[in-house]
């Protein structure tokens, strides 16, 4: 099985959604994940402590954080999210990775939010051009340098759903210098040029980052403005007893791109 290191600030809801994901569609792909998380008051760390199903870790410092995380996961680890979603089951399991991997060392990762059908570039506002895919078992592989730069299909350094092997993502770890994770994932593109050039995915993505807030200063990342996907609103629901649904929040979802504002659905709690 494959081991997973989620990321999350301040939005204990949507990390309850993902972890009902990979509870659902998952199995037979991921651990239990390690959850590090950071919250900025008291009401945010006391959402935390309704959650199960992963292991948890408040974070001190998140370099050495990161690195020890990264060296007790086995030989292919995923970072992931907690606005990510697991929206469908993948059709191949954790053996399939690890062959794929192992059949493709020059694939730099095999990225589970890219698909045929993530050809929309949220942040950009615009369709990119796709890469000539070849066939690789239940994957899809490509040389990333045939791609627009920065575009999805050549970003191999994503903190959001790529599967990497262990040891050379400790090499670039160690180069780096970051206290947040989108800082992370910025510290790391210093390095696409010394990765291989290969990427594998699915046919249909996997994941899905649901662009509805945003709890960093850091980078002024697109994502929507409703006053009820604030993180403190939705804090408060869920303090309240309240949890987002994954049945209701992706029936019908089509996913046309790696991050997209997702109507986000709850199943209410009756007292």
């Amino acid at each position: 099985m494959i081991d997973a290191i989620v990321f999350s600030k301040d939005r204990a809801a949507q990390l309850d959604l993902l972890l009902q994901s990979l509870h659902i569609n998952g199995e037979g792909i991921f651990n239990e994940p390690l959850i590090l998380y950071r919250a900025s008051d008291a009401d945010y760390a006391q959402a935390y402590t309704h959650l199960d199903g992963a292991h948890f870790q408040e974070e001190t410092k998140l370099k050495f954080d990161v690195m020890e995380a990264v060296r007790n996961c086995g030989p292919l680890f995923c970072f992931l999210v907690d606005d990510q979603i697991m929206w469908r089951k993948p059709g191949f399991n954790h053996e399939h990775v690890k062959k794929a991997m192992v059949a493709h060392p020059k694939a730099s990762c095999l990225s589970l939010r890219l698909g045929r059908n993530t050809a929309w570039q949220y942040q950009s506002h615009r369709s990119i051009r796709q890469p000539n895919f070849q066939d690789a078992g239940p994957f899809l592989l490509w040389n990333r340098n045939t791609c627009d730069p920065y575009t999805n299909y050549n970003y191999p350094l994503s903190v959001d759903a790529h599967i990497f092997r262990r040891d050379e993502i400790l090499c670039l770890l160690e180069k780096a210098q970051f206290t947040q994770p989108n800082q992370l994932e910025a510290q790391l593109q210093a390095f696409v040029s010394s990765v291989e050039p290969l990427m594998l995915c699915p046919p249909i993505s996997v994941f899905v980052n649901a662009a509805v807030n945003r709890v960093q200063s850091l980078f002024p990342n697109k994502v929507g403005n409703k006053e009820e996907y604030k993180a403190a609103e939705m804090n408060r629901r869920f303090l309240g007893g309240d949890r987002l649904s994954l049945d209701k929040t992706v029936k019908d979802l089509e996913v046309t791109s790696c991050h997209q504002e997702i109507d986000l659905q709850w199943e209410e709690c009756h007292v």
